[in-house]
């Protein structure tokens, strides 16, 4: 029989990892995130303060989760001595050695990097007895939007991770208990949120009812400094650790007024725009619409079974009377209602579906998802009937294999609408797998009703795709953007950037444009002779961005739009670049064209820390990383290039911070060097799992940082995650 196997643990926090059968956490004395927000975009400051109650030096590790596509872009520790020390950005084998060895020659510092893409650790080395320690970081995203309102998400722990048994990983048997830990910190979020309008705005918390208005509206920062504080709304939630995800929804008064917002990097000279806004649309639905429910019943979902059959109600109460539809369920193996395929929506069937429901449990092991998606995706309808299949997900995605799913169903020509249940959930999953598919992405945290995210949801699942989307930026030529007939469904993308037109047939003289005749000789010296047919090198994705050769989209396709769900896209201009005009646009919808102007701002706001260039040299990464870049030839060389130079970490880089003036003495815990990644145990091709990708502890033994003399210990099991919780984790020696 296969078990589950799970490589990941449980909520996160820092851990003491010098070694034996227990992993010491380090007591968490308060965490503060400060929000700031403004037309969907939302900037993060996350504070956490630690002490080292041990009597020796210590490294210890930090696992905390971000929202799906979340850009960190600053790192900073600070130390017992006062000193505080600022990230820089490496590429990741070069910030792991730099760290190596200030951690072996008795320097503080600090590694962050990513583990997946909505989960992060930080090292951080030689922590002195008795010393206070303080994390910072800074990241930013764009918001959801859910019932009417902007959706602001704090996670607050990581979940465990099912290794599913596909061959590509090895059988990782970790057995864990939960223990009790010192961590009765304070947690504190303030949220300051420009609304953009003096109108009436409202803020409130489904998960946190103790979330409370500040009247001072004086914020201890904002993403602008000519903000008025008219339009100002500051709101405070003070108490102990929490247990689960904080929730805000935002609602303006203006969500549907669609914004430009322009940003111009200090003495940089770049600029950068993003669009967004907030449809407000209705086109007739799908003809013939087949729905298939996929709905996790893994033993993970056993505190959230009740809400998976809450909303897979209210979806099939909700279900035209012309629909098919099935339902599947899935643990370890899967099961259909209906195994040939889907059956009418008849008040007969749909009467004896929902009796059935109620006898769902979380009882079916492990979460394999590849099966059952592969099974709802499969064409069962006869050959005579066309339908159009709609695939909905309900889930917690709490699995190790989240890129191999996705990759499975890009291509599939069928959209895949996912609702991501409780907190700890997967949003690279959940989100993935609706970006890859043109379908979109929802969360029901505990606590939030389902009923309005889900008939929300079922909504735009019946509603066709929008076609032929255009979206054109000012002084934006034809050779930066071209867009293509797009079919009417999701088989091939709506939106392509692609190379410059090919120019005219004849040679011309590129200094004068006078055409150069067959018959003339050419001169052996000329540079000014150009020739259409000639090889040019290709453009590449980080070349054209950061040489400044033409204006690029960020993400380069751009995000399928639905009517209420927010459309964000960004763009990046070259240096002195003078944007003027408007941004339009437009689509075919199945009753006729629709289109958009929406104008510039006066001028550019100025920053020397760029937000929005951030994002979008996020967008364009994740375009390299999850393989949906337009050009095929973008590689990880790519992303770390964008990634260094905008400041914001992806998959091949790490931020790394050494206090140099820094020295320890006595016996401390030292991280030797990490394997290759060759060398690394992986599962199902993506990154290790923390508790396999675990430095060596070497003890040393000398007075002065110098001295080298040391002693093996044995090689030890170690751990990496507390919770918020009043809780911690055991792990017993492989």
């Amino acid at each position: 029989q296969e078990y589950p196997c799970f490589v990941m643990m449980t909520f996160y926090g820092l851990l003491d990892t010098t070694g034996g059968n227990l992993a010491l956490a380090l007591p968490l004395r308060s965490t503060h995130v400060d929000v700031a927000v403004s037309r969907g975009v939302a900037l993060h400051h996350l504070t956490q303060v630690y002490m080292n109650s041990s009597t020796l030096p210590i490294t210890a590790r930090y696992l905390f989760p971000l929202p799906d596509g979340a850009g960190i872009c600053a790192l900073e520790a600070t130390f017992a001595s006062g000193e505080t020390v600022e990230g820089r950005i490496e590429e990741l084998c070069e910030a792991r050695r730099v760290f190596d060895d200030a951690v072996q020659a008795g320097s503080q510092a600090a590694l962050l990097e990513e583990r997946r893409p909505d989960i992060f650790e930080t090292v951080i080395g030689n922590v002195g007895p008795g010393e206070e320690l303080i994390i910072s970081l800074q990241y930013c995203c764009d918001l959801m939007v859910e019932q009417d309102a902007l959706k602001l998400t704090i996670p607050v722990h990581v979940a465990p991770r099912y290794a599913p048994r596909d061959g590509s990983s090895s059988r990782l048997a970790h057995d864990f208990d939960i223990v009790n830990a010192v961590n009765h910190g304070r947690f504190l979020v303030d949220i300051s949120w420009e609304t953009g309008s003096e109108g009436p705005a409202r803020m409130v918390s489904p998960t946190h009812a103790d979330l409370f208005l500040v009247m001072d509206a004086i914020p201890d920062f904002a993403l602008d400094d000519n903000f008025s504080y008219s339009s100002l709304l500051r709101a405070r939630y003070e108490g102990s650790m929490l247990d689960r995800d904080v929730v805000v929804l935002m609602q303006p008064d203006n969500l549907f007024e669609p914004v430009v917002m322009w940003e111009e990097w200090g003495n940089h000279g770049k600029q950068a725009m993003m669009l967004s806004l907030v449809p407000k649309f209705e086109v007739p639905r799908v003809t013939a619409p087949e729905v298939v429910f996929v709905v996790d019943c893994s033993g993970s979902m056993a505190l959230r079974i009740q809400q998976a059959r809450e909303a897979l109600q209210i979806c099939i109460e909700s279900l035209p009377h012309d629909a098919y539809f099935n339902v599947v369920r899935f643990g370890t193996n899967f099961a259909a209602l209906w195994p040939n395929g889907s059956v009418l929506c008849t008040n007969e069937i749909k009467h004896e579906t929902l009796a059935g429901i109620h006898q769902l449990q979380a009882n079916m092991g492990g979460t394999e998802i590849l099966l059952p998606l592969d099974f709802a995706l499969r064409d069962h309808a006869e050959p005579t009937e066309k339908r159009s299949k709609q695939i909905i997900l309900l889930t917690d995605g709490q699995v190790t294999n989240e890129q191999a799913i996705i990759n499975s169903v890009r291509g599939r020509g069928c959209r895949i609408f996912s609702i991501g249940i409780g907190s700890g959930v997967s949003t690279f999953l959940v989100q993935g797998l609706a970006r890859a598919t043109n379908g979109y992405a929802s969360f029901v945290k505990d606590g939030e009703r389902l009923q309005p995210i889900c008939e929300a949801m079922l909504k735009k699942a019946l509603t066709p795709s929008l076609c032929d989307l255009r979206l054109t930026w000012p002084n934006a030529q034809e050779e930066d953007f071209l867009v293509v007939e797009a079919p009417t469904q999701c088989e091939e993308e709506d939106f392509l950037v692609v190379e410059s037109p090919p120019r005219c047939e004849d040679t011309r003289d590129a200094e004068t444009g006078d055409s150069v005749s067959a018959g003339e000789y050419l001169s052996f010296f000329d540079p000014r002779q150009k020739h259409p047919a000639a090889y040019v090198p290709p453009v590449r994705l980080a070349g054209a961005v950061l040489d400044g050769a033409c204006v690029r989209q960020a993400p380069q396709r751009p995000p399928a739009l639905f009517a209420d769900g927010h459309f964000c896209a960004f763009v990046l201009y070259p240096r002195r670049a003078d944007p003027l005009g408007k941004v339009e646009l437009a689509a075919q919808t199945s009753i006729g064209p629709i289109s958009l102007q929406v104008p510039l701002p006066s001028a550019p706001t100025k920053r020397d820390s760029p937000l929005l260039h951030r994002m979008a040299a996020r967008a364009l990464i994740r375009d390299i990383e999850e393989g949906d870049a337009v050009e095929s030839r973008s590689s990880g060389d790519e992303a770390r290039r964008l990634s260094k130079e905008f400041s914001v970490l992806c998959q091949t880089t790490a931020f790394v911070a050494v206090d140099r003036s820094s020295g320890v003495s006595g016996p401390c815990l030292v991280m030797e060097p990490r394997a290759p990644e060759a060398q690394r145990g992986t599962a199902s091709g993506l990154a290790a799992s923390p508790l396999v990708d675990m430095p060596r502890a070497t003890v040393r033994t000398s007075l002065s940082r110098g001295h080298d003399k040391r002693y093996r210990m044995a090689p030890q099991t170690v751990t990496n995650a507390i919770s918020w919780r009043p809780e911690g984790i055991v792990h017993k020696r492989n």
